[in-house]
């Protein structure tokens, strides 16, 4: 669908400048990103945390831009038809607003929060409630047409908004969201219909944006005080941070155990052919789960304990097919070699541990437990050594490598990651993370389990300002590859 009204109607009653003789040019599109410019588009130039997007407007014009929402045209030259606003930002929602027919009050979002898990749950709800869902994640933008691939877990308001048109022309009720500590804490689910949202847990992470763990549980617990009581708050009991999140709401609770002790609006356990029960107030569920880790069985009964609340009867055949999202405990094929490679997205001490720990009855009696992973530059330092620690506990071969170095020296980040590793183990240590799963593949022998941890999805590597292709399921498969052709 194609979105088209004249800048004079975007602009009616805002207090902006807008000279008459643009207010017949017709908008398609308000984006903030060159690379989402098309013919027609409204351009909004504002400085940013790493460019100034009023340098970028030469670039918006060559991409087809019709026009220029910008704060400071005194100080500048515009080489397209320009309108002046003091809160170009602010100004430019309210445009995308009235471009896509105010999405944000058509769409009910159910937002999905916490550390780790959300793009499982996301993908389990997705799935059980389809095609009533579109979905904004880590991974994708899945309109129920198209899907392309997310720059951000939580997007920009412009891009959401956009999004969400799509999703609504596409015959959507629902939208599945993701929601970062980032896009929470900078305010991108502002203004958006909330019909619930779930917790997944809370374990450290992003230290370098929120400087404490009481900062980042503050920005998790903002989800939740903004709940309407007329939705509903889906909480996993057995960690920590349901506590605070369940005195911060005045949405309906509904609470998921499976460890813990206490009142479970679901509780959760495995049968003893290795599937999962969900026990509730509507009775008994009963599902097959491709994926392993008690982890996910917690997962799918937060997602369909939403599903519920929404109205949605998900049947046991569709709880039994759920898909396994990219790059999450995902299988590489690894047949004839004897062992098993999983590719997951454990990029902090918790994610890490739950991997490892679901993965360990999979592995024969004699067999070893490979890990191989490092952490990432410029980000929460903190975690490095507790991410040690916990591979060499739980694994019994351990290879430190390179994640997304950025701008830090791979070998710095090694250290901090070998500060924490368990008195006595070995680990084997290589920079290059191709090299490094190389060897890690190498290792295995009958009976054995490699996780590649780390980046998961990714397709790409940083290093300093460069972006290097790089996909750890590809990089895994090709070695495969040349093992069994050699």
């Amino acid at each position: 669908m194609r979105w088209a009204k004249p800048i004079k109607e975007l602009v009616h009653e805002l207090p902006v400048t807008c000279p008459p003789n643009i207010g017949d040019i017709v908008i398609s599109d308000v984006v903030e990103d060159t690379r989402d410019v098309t013919p027609g588009s409204l351009f909004i130039a504002r400085p940013g945390g790493r460019f100034d997007g009023r340098d970028l407007i030469p670039l918006a014009k060559d991409a087809g831009a019709a026009a220029v929402l910008t704060d400071d045209l005194g100080s500048m030259k515009s080489c397209l038809p320009a309108i002046e606003s003091s809160e170009p930002t602010a100004h430019g929602l309210v445009i995308a607003d009235r471009l896509f027919e105010h999405p944000t009050d058509k769409l009910s979002v159910i937002a999905i929060t916490g550390t780790n898990g959300k793009t499982t749950t996301a993908t389990y709800l997705q799935h059980m409630i389809s095609p009533a869902a579109g979905l904004i994640g880590s991974i994708e933008i899945d309109d129920t047409l198209e899907r392309t691939p997310s720059r951000l877990t939580t997007p920009g308001g412009l891009l959401l908004r956009r999004s969400m048109a799509r999703m609504l022309a596409n015959g959507c009720r629902y939208l599945v969201m993701e929601a970062s500590s980032h896009g929470i804490a900078l305010g991108r689910l502002n203004g958006l219909k909330l019909a619930g949202a779930i917790m997944t847990n809370l374990s450290g992470d992003h230290l370098d944006f929120h400087g404490t763990m009481d900062r980042y549980q503050a920005a998790k617990r903002a989800l939740f005080a903004s709940l309407p009581p007329t939705a509903f708050a889906v909480l996993n009991m057995d960690d920590p941070s349901a506590a605070v999140m369940a005195a911060s709401t005045r949405a309906r609770l509904i609470r998921c155990r499976m460890r813990s002790e206490g009142f479970a609006d679901v509780r959760v356990s495995r049968t003893s052919d290795g599937g999962i029960r969900l026990d509730g107030h509507d009775g008994t569920v009963a599902a097959h789960l491709s994926m392993p880790g008690d982890h996910n069985a917690m997962n799918l009964a937060q997602a369909h304990a939403a599903a519920m609340a929404i109205g949605a009867t998900p049947s046991t055949d569709r709880l039994s097919t759920m898909p396994i999202p990219k790059g999450r405990l995902e299988p590489v094929d690894d047949e004839g070699i004897g062992a098993r490679i999983y590719v997951d997205f454990a990029h902090t001490d918790e994610a890490l541990q739950t991997a490892l720990t679901a993965l360990r009855p999979l592995v024969d009696d004699d067999g070893r437990l490979v890990v191989v992973f490092g952490c990432g530059g410029d980000r929460d330092r903190t975690k490095r050594p507790r991410m040690g620690s916990v591979a060499s506990r739980l694994a019994d071969v351990v290879v430190v490598t390179s994640d997304n170095p950025r701008t830090e020296r791979p070998g710095d980040i090694i250290r901090d990651v070998l500060s924490g590793v368990q008195d006595g183990r070995a680990v084997e240590v290589e920079p290059d993370r191709a090299v490094a799963i190389e060897k890690a593949i190498g290792m295995l022998g009958e009976g054995d389990i490699a996780l590649i941890a780390g980046k998961g999805h990714e397709s790409v590597q940083l290093i300093g300002s460069r972006v290097v292709p790089f996909d750890d399921r590809q990089v895994a498969a090709d070695i495969l590859g040349r093992s069994a052709s050699s």
